[in-house]
């Protein structure tokens, strides 16, 4: 390729000193910084031509700001910063395709918006890394616990989420002391993809070589594989403990009051169902009943729900049941609910599960709160325990809560730590922790409501209209939006 001559060298870099902030030189051509278009012919006519046209006319009025290199890396910077906030609020990016939206933004914050691709592709992955730094910078050199849990999406497929969360002696009630590092899809659900999530995500986190002897604890459900998998983790982790999660066990035992007391489930399934998107009976409800809510309508997958319904019953049996006996519909759900009503042992085993039961649902409100101490959480478990063996009867609901707990070997060895914490223990551990990892245990959670809590958000995201994610592009997302 021929040298370029000086004579044209030196007629670029003239234009550039007289229109200053519009034109660059590279590669000895003439580009305009505005357009990013080239200036093929070097003559002051098609300069003049260009500087006139529409495009370049409407990106001075647009962007006046754009008129430097450096300027350049701010507008780079407002996207980025765009993109994060959008993120953060949970507003979907493609709002920004809006002709009027984008137009106000570019009149009023005087920048150039990146098309939302460009968001996505290029500036979403920047913001995911500088979150995921900003969590190794939170857990370097602490004492940490790592959970998983694993539910079934609204488009059929099998998601993982994995947090990890420091253990400290010190509460800082400023920051957040657990994050999400990792969204799975599996194609499989076992002990071994499970496994392989927790040992990817720890790799995520850890750059340098994971800290085996710092993972203290690892929290799932009590689903068979997860069980497995905990013991595969125990043979990484030489100090890990494995609990499965308190609050799920809570809910086994009350899944069992609602199979012995088949009579009451009855009465709380068939009048949800009365109610249940029936305008006219609602009003009838609100018409003779003004100061009572709404019969209230239990999920069998929530936690407490079951047990909350029975207090409801208990509290308001009369109001409902005039209401419901004052409908004439002939609908099934109708029919059964009055039957339901109409048994007189319907109020004694209301009476004896409100009395005896119904405190569980309280138990677990309790323990799904955050920064709880070890010794208060054990205490709550304790409680259940001790009410539960002086209940007259429920032979059932005693083995099962027996059951529940004896198999939770690593709940059991917190309790033993949390002795240790106020000061009872007697007798040396049969654990491989020292003072200060015991000390770490203050304020360790014992059960996933924060990975449920995970799962909420992840549905909120992939709601109805915003169920085209790419798959890569929905776990950077879900990262970023947790950790906000």
């Amino acid at each position: 390729m021929p040298k370029a001559s000086k004579s044209k060298d030196l007629i670029i870099n003239n234009f550039v000193d007289e229109f200053k902030g519009e034109f660059k030189q590279e590669d000895n051509k003439l580009i305009c910084i505005l357009c990013s278009k080239t200036i093929n012919t070097i003559k002051r006519y098609n300069i003049n031509s260009h500087r006139n046209s529409t495009m370049h006319k409407r990106y001075i009025e647009q962007q006046p700001a754009k008129t430097s290199t450096s300027q350049l890396g701010a507008i780079k910077d407002f996207n980025e910063q765009l993109c994060e906030a959008f993120i953060d609020a949970d507003i979907p990016l493609f709002k920004l395709e809006n002709t009027k939206f984008k137009l106000f933004l570019t009149e009023h914050m005087g920048k150039d918006i990146a098309c939302t691709s460009t968001l996505r592709e290029k500036y979403l992955p920047m913001i995911f890394e500088r979150r995921m730094e900003n969590i190794r910078k939170a857990i370097k050199d602490k004492k940490v616990w790592i959970g998983i849990d694993e539910t079934i999406d609204a488009m059929k497929r099998n998601v993982a989420n994995v947090i990890i969360g420091t253990l400290d002696t010190d509460l800082n009630t400023e920051e957040k002391g657990f994050f999400l590092v990792m969204v799975k899809f599996w194609d499989q659900v076992n002990s071994t993809t499970v496994f392989q999530t927790v040992l990817e995500a720890l790799n995520t986190v850890y750059l340098h070589g994971i800290p085996y002897n710092d993972i203290l604890l690892f929290l799932t459900d009590a689903a068979p594989y997860m069980i497995k998998s905990g013991k595969f983790i125990q043979g990484l982790c030489p100090k890990i403990i494995h609990v499965t999660c308190a609050a799920h066990g809570l809910h086994r035992i009350a899944e069992e009051i609602r199979l012995c007391y088949p009579k009451i489930d009855k009465l709380i399934s068939s009048t949800k169902q009365v109610f249940k998107k029936a305008p006219s009976r609602i009003n009838r409800f609100r018409e003779m009943q003004k100061l009572i809510p709404l019969p209230s309508e239990p999920v069998l997958t929530r936690w407490g729900t079951w047990l909350a319904s029975v207090s409801y019953y208990s509290k308001y049996y009369d109001e409902v049941k005039n209401v419901v006996d004052s409908l004439d519909d002939d609908a099934a759900c109708v029919r059964d609910s009055k039957e339901s009503f109409a048994n007189p042992k319907i109020k004694l085993e209301l009476s004896f599960i409100n009395a005896h039961y119904c405190f569980i649902k309280d138990v677990i409100l309790k323990l799904e709160n955050r920064n709880l101490e070890l010794i208060f959480s054990i205490d709550l478990i304790e409680k259940v325990v001790n009410e539960l063996d002086k209940v007259p009867g429920g032979i059932n609901i005693k083995k099962k809560c027996d059951q529940v707990f004896s198999k939770n070997i690593g709940l059991t060895q917190l309790k033993k730590i949390s002795k240790v914490l106020l000061g009872e223990a007697n007798e040396e551990l049969k654990i491989n922790l020292n003072p200060d990892e015991l000390a770490s245990f203050k304020y360790a959670p014992i059960t996933t409501c924060d990975l449920e809590r995970s799962f909420s958000q992840y549905k909120s995201i992939l709601r109805e209209n915003r169920r085209r994610f790419d798959q890569s592009t929905l776990c950077k997302y879900m990262v970023i939006y947790y950790n906000s």
